[in-house]
Order: C-alpha cells, then structure tokens, then sequence
C-alpha cells in the first residue's frame, strides 16, 4: 500500500480526499429490524430534502454579520444542505446489501443529524452556528489557542489537521475560513465508515479552496501523512473508544506533527459533575448499554486518560485550562453574583479568563437561536458584555444545550443507531431538573502540548546514567564501575 505524497502546491478545490481502501466485512449476521428502520426514515424525509441549495459557512457568516434579519432564510438554507449530504450519505449506506448490525460512530452521528433536522430545519442550523460560536468563545476568542495561531500568521502555507468527533466538517471548514488569508491548509481526517457500500462524500463546492479531505480507513492504523507535515494537530471531542486507538491517535498525531509543532485537545468526560440520584442511575445505565455494544470500549475519564498519554508520548510545554460547562442554563448561585463578577469571570461563571485573552474586536456575528426566531437577534458577545441576569439565562440557553449536543455525539451517538434522541437521557425532564437544580456540569479539558524541537531518547534500565563519548581518532572509554564486580 503506497502512502500519498503532498507537495505544497497552490490549494485547489478539486484535489480528491486520501482514501484507504475499506477493511474485510464481516459474516452478515441478524439486524433486519435496524435496516428497516433506516429505510423507512430515509425513504421519507428523501421526498421532502432539496439537495440544490449549496452550503458555505463563508456565505452564511457574512448574512449573519451583514443581514441579521435574514438568519432565518441563511438557517433554512443551511439546513437544506446539509441534510442532502447526511442523506446521501446515510442512503447509501442503507442500500448496501451486506450492511452489518453494527454502525460507526460516523455513521450513528450522521444518522443523529438527519433525523433532529427533519425535525426543526432551522433550529438544527442554528445548533451548528451556535457550536462554532461557543467553540471559539471557549477557547479566548481565537479558533486556534496554541502560539500556532501566531506562526500561521508569520509563516505562509502552513498545514493544519482536525481531527473531530463531532462527525462534521464545520470545524474544519471555519478554520480554513479564518485562516485563508495566511494560505494555511487545513486537512479534515475521518475514520472511513464500515460499510461496503457507502460512498465517498464529494466535497463541498462551497468550501474554501485551502480545504483538503482525508480519510483513513481505521484509527488503529497509520493516518495519511508523512511525518514531520503539520504544524498543528486540533482533536475536537473525540467519542469514547477503545484504548488502544486512543493510545495509536495521540501517537500519529505526534509523528505528523512538525518539531515544536502543537497538539490541540476540546475533550469532555463521561461523568458529569455533581451529579443527582437519577442523573447518577442515567449514566450508570449508558456505561452499561455502551460496553453491551462495544467489548473493547474504554470507559475511564478521558481527560486524565489523554493528559497521561500526553506524558507519556513526550509531549512537553502543555498548558491546560479545564471547565465546567453547565448541563441545563446556568449553575446554581450565579444569579446572586455582581455585575462587575460576571463581567471578570465570565457571564456564567463556568469559564475564567483573563481580561485580555478574549478579543473583543472580533465581535461573533449575530444568530438566532430559541427566542430569536421570535425577533431577538442574539450575539455571543453582546450576551457577554449585557450586565443583565436576561443575558445570563440566554447565554446559559445557549451554552448548555450545545454543551448537550457534544455530549450525546461524543457518548450517545454509539447506542443509538436510528438517530432517535428520545432515547437520550436528557430526554427525560427529571434529568434535566435535576441537573439545573444541583448546578451540574460538564467538564471539558481545553489543553495543548508541544512535540519536543529536539528529540531526547529515553534511557533504558541497561544504560548507564551518565553517557560514554567518544573523541574522533581516539577509543571510547568504558565507565569505571564503583562497586564490588558481580559474581556469578
């Protein structure tokens, strides 16, 4: 198998993803009854998706930023779009012949996506804007965080890989956006669905022409890249797995990575904290349903999972920020805080920042989310800057519920093969009043390390602690031993 070879040569839109060629199906076995109801869901909402309307997260951005009024019409436009590519995607896969019981995450995600948008269209679009504006207000305002951000805009044609969980391009795509002035090239890596029949997603015609696809056909296996290509990683939410993959995706990531190049993490736990009795029974229950479907899936916390990954593959300089996301609104008690404290450590006291790390000149454009739709145009950082306690129960709305969409993508998505999220846990009211009552949150991890700029070996037990050094033209002298010489 010959890897592919990247020149660095002007960004096209036409440069066709990196494929690998899909692994051996297994025996087809019983799951008649989940193919039914794939087909059943695809065959109706085929009749009523227009695949005509293009998506461009760079048109959408500039009718939120030049048109607020018209939100609503760009939403619409969005989600027609991209629930033609979900629908392709997902038909092509329910007609395939041989199709096993068992989905992938990307599937199970894609599955997730069709069904909430045939629901609510516009509130569906609406989810995804809000995800990237809440993204970027996490990590202090900037899309990349690490001093990556400052070497793009140094040094030209600089290649940037994201990785996300998530099972979208939005990230990826806003990135290259963001960064298309400094030539950056941003790579999309996904894991190729286990389906036979499933196709390759075209690319976009819409998306920026410094955005490239790849695909790797497991992430067990090495990704599609020489070593030493980029100079930053992002790993965006990455679902639960199996150790050993988690272990070999650090581990690629660092053999791409250039020397002093960084490695970005968006994580979020399975547990959540200050949990309640039932929020507690709900979770213990997903543990339960999530090692049923998969053996080899590792239930530990991620985030202290990847940070001793982190050490152990010798990553140095990390810096890590953890944050308590609330589940429903805001946490308990923040109502009774000051305007001037909500001002210094953020509108909902789950993100503490320094006055100067979140750029207010890089206002986030207007959206429409919840009340919006009933004529209340909201932005990020307007919510932000109104001292109001209105403006915290709309960042709160805001926050949490695509906090609650990470979430279930990151753990849910496995479980629930039909895209049904009446079967999610915060589906239940109980749940939810419970974790808006106790204050609980999620808890996300915004990190990045560096790969070391020279490379150290590590010393093995049979080596001596001080190295030997050999002068040219003369012999290596062995070290004296200080000891009593060994018997045998």
């Amino acid at each position: 198998m010959k890897r592919p070879l990247f020149a660095r040569a002007p960004a096209t839109s036409v440069t066709p993803p990196v494929v690998f060629p899909p692994p051996t199906m297994h025996a087809r076995s019983v799951g008649e009854d989940i193919r039914l109801r794939r087909s059943r869901i695809v065959s109706a909402l085929h009749s009523s998706a227009d695949l005509g309307s293009p998506f461009s997260i760079r048109d959408l951005l500039s009718e939120y930023e030049n048109h607020p009024g018209n939100s609503a019409k760009a939403s619409e436009r969005l989600s027609t779009s991209t629930s033609g590519h979900s629908l392709e995607r997902v038909a092509t896969t329910t007609s395939a012949p041989d199709l096993p019981p068992e989905s992938s995450h990307q599937e199970n995600v894609a599955m997730l996506e069709v069904v909430e948008r045939s629901k609510d269209p516009v509130a569906q679009s609406e989810l995804h804007y809000a995800s990237l504006m809440v993204s970027k207000w996490l990590s202090f305002g900037r899309v990349l965080f690490s001093p990556a951000h400052d070497e793009i805009h140094t040094l030209s044609e600089r290649h940037v890989l994201v990785i996300d969980g998530l099972g979208n391009e939005d990230w990826s795509i806003y990135c290259a956006v963001n960064y298309e002035a400094q030539r950056a090239f941003v790579h999309d890596l996904k894991e190729k669905t286990n389906t036979k029949g499933t196709r390759t997603s075209k690319p976009s015609q819409h998306a920026p022409d410094n955005h490239r696809r790849a695909e790797v056909a497991s992430f067990h296996e090495r990704f599609p890249f020489p070593p030493a290509f980029f100079s930053v990683v992002v790993l965006r939410f990455p679902p639960a797995m199996a150790e050993a993959k988690l272990k070999n995706i650090i581990a690629e990531c660092r053999r791409v990575l250039l020397p002093g190049g960084y490695l970005e993490l968006m994580l979020l736990d399975l547990d959540i904290v200050n949990m309640g009795v039932q929020t507690r029974r709900a979770v213990r229950e997903l543990k339960f349903r999530m090692t049923t479907a998969d053996k080899q899936i590792s239930l530990r916390p991620i985030i202290d999972n990847v940070q001793s990954v982190l050490g152990a593959r010798g990553f140095a300089n990390i810096s890590r920020c953890v944050v308590g996301v609330p589940v429903a609104g805001r946490p308990s008690g923040s109502g009774d805080s000051s305007s001037s404290s909500r001002s210094s450590r953020g509108s909902d006291g789950f993100a503490k920042r320094a006055s100067g790390d979140l750029r207010p000149g890089a206002a986030s454009p207007r959206m429409t989310f919840a009340q919006g739709r009933r004529g209340a145009n909201l932005s990020l950082n307007e919510l932000l800057s109104d001292r109001s306690d209105n403006a915290d129960l709309r960042i709160g709305k805001i926050v949490s519920r695509t906090a609650r969409t990470w979430w279930q993508h990151c753990f849910e998505a496995s479980v629930i093969s039909d895209g049904n999220l009446s079967k999610s846990i915060f589906a239940d009211k109980n749940v939810l009043g419970e974790c808006k009552g106790r204050g609980s949150s999620f808890k996300m991890l915004i990190a990045y390390g560096q790969r070391p700029v020279f490379e150290t070996r590590r010393r093995t037990m049979s080596e001596p602690a001080v190295s030997t050094l050999a002068t040219a033209g003369g012999k290596r002298q062995p070290q004296s031993s200080t000891g009593n010489p060994r018997t045998a």
